[in-house]
């Protein structure tokens, strides 16, 4: 079986659909873009970081119930929470960050992971 990994972002986009990373757009760029690509992914990791996120975390449980409709029975959601950059003790997570890890608690599919 083969591996193959894709980036989602407006760098590598060919398709023309533009997208922001604010939050509004998310829902549809998983429902208008991941659901349209030519390998069903299995897998899909979400990370907002230290860009603002406040909007997406009103919607990030529509926006990973659509992630993992896209992927069906067996795909897996990974929200990435905020890491420290270097040097520090440690950072408050984002808002979306608390959604993330409140909605892990309620589905079984999507993990919330911190990565040093």
């Amino acid at each position: 079986s083969e591996i193959r990994n894709a980036t989602v972002s407006p760098a590598n986009d060919t398709t023309g659909y533009k997208w922001g990373y604010m939050g509004c757009d998310w829902d549809n760029l998983v429902k208008e873009y991941v659901a349209k690509l030519e390998i069903t992914p299995t897998l899909m990791v979400f990370n907002a970081g230290f860009w603002p996120n406040d909007r997406m975390s009103r919607n990030l449980g529509s926006i990973l119930r659509s992630a993992k409709d896209v992927m069906g029975d067996h795909g897996r959601v990974v929200w990435k929470g905020i890491t420290p950059m270097r040097g520090e003790q440690s950072v408050h997570p984002s808002s979306s960050d608390l959604a993330a890890k409140e909605w892990s608690y309620r589905y079984p599919w999507l993990s919330y992971e911190v990565f040093d």
